[in-house]
């Protein structure tokens, strides 16, 4: 099976000029059109319609939506994510573009955005996850997001495997100076 995976974040994903998932959550429910499953007693709709983790334990909470992709060749995904606390490597979140799994607590195979890292250079970064082994293909500027932040984020690929990841601090469509990394591998589930 193929899905879509994301913690906090409004999601879009197109293949450059077409949607194939659209979810920005104003219908006040992530349990259809399209249903999100996981750790769905974890989070919420909240009243500016914004899916919102409310876990206050230490543990992982995920949710994950079906995607019939047959390819991430020439596709775009772009995301507005706001964490209200300085992000570590052990309270952070990750975007998974795509997975081979819908559990994510097995660390599938898959292509996914870290945010949140030991120490305060925490910047977006982008890896692909296979056989358990993580590998960088790009990150974004260092410090970005060492405190509380909201961005938009985008990343683009293109059909022999180049990846731009774009960020607009302010949470706007103003991105620029993307980082760029190359990975081939077509890991869709």
């Amino acid at each position: 099976m193929k899905f879509l995976n994301a913690f906090i974040a409004f999601l879009f994903f197109s293949p450059l000029f077409y949607c194939q998932i659209q979810e920005d959550f104003t219908d006040g429910d992530f349990s259809y059109n399209p249903e999100w499953i996981g750790s769905t007693s974890n989070f919420s709709i909240n009243s500016s319609n914004q899916l919102q983790s409310y876990n206050t334990i230490a543990s992982s909470s995920f949710l994950t939506t079906l995607h019939n992709l047959t390819s991430i060749e020439n596709k775009e995904w772009r995301f507005w994510v706001k964490l209200a606390f300085s992000p570590s490597s052990n309270n952070n979140t990750r975007i998974y573009l795509t997975s081979d799994n819908s559990d994510l607590s097995i660390n599938p195979d898959g292509f996914f955005l870290q945010l949140g890292e030991t120490g305060s250079l925490d910047a977006i970064r982008l890896f692909k996850s296979e056989n358990g082994v993580e590998t960088e293909i790009c990150s974004g500027q260092e410090g970005m997001i060492s405190s509380a932040f909201a961005v938009s984020i985008k990343v683009v690929r293109d059909q022999v495997g180049n990846w731009k990841l774009f960020v607009d601090p302010s949470g706007g469509d103003n991105y620029s100076n993307p980082s760029i990394g190359y990975d081939s591998t077509l890991i869709i589930g």
